[in-house]
C-alpha cells in the first residue's frame, strides 16, 4: 500500500497546452525501493484534483490517504494505473 500524506488543501492551477486550465494538489508518497523496503523519506508528488458534478475542483483535506483499489486495473493484459483516487486511511 502506498500512503500519501496531504499537508495542505491548496491547489495549483496549470495551463493546458491546447488551452484551458487544470488543477493539481501536492502530497508526499511513502514509497519503496527495489527490494520492497520503505524509502527513508517520502517523495513529493502532484496529482489531479477531483471535481464535483459542476466541474469545480474539490481538493483533498489534509490527512493520510491511500490509493483506492479501483485505480489498478488490467488493460489488454497489462497492469494499468488509472486516474488516481485517494481514500482516507482508517
Amino acid at each position: 500500500m502506498i500512503q500519501i500524506d496531504i499537508e495542505s488543501s491548496e491547489v495549483e492551477t496549470r495551463n493546458k497546452r491546447a488551452g484551458g486550465t487544470y488543477q493539481v494538489q501536492k502530497g508526499f508518497a511513502h514509497t519503496f525501493d527495489k527490494n520492497g523496503e520503505p524509502k527513508r523519506y517520502p517523495e513529493e508528488v502532484a496529482f489531479f484534483v477531483p471535481k464535483d458534478n459542476s466541474g469545480n475542483a474539490v481538493p483533498y483535506k489534509p490527512g493520510k490517504y491511500k490509493l483506492a483499489p479501483q485505480v489498478l486495473r488490467v488493460n489488454n493484459g497489462f497492469l494499468d494505473l488509472g486516474f488516481p483516487v485517494l481514500e482516507p486511511l482508517k
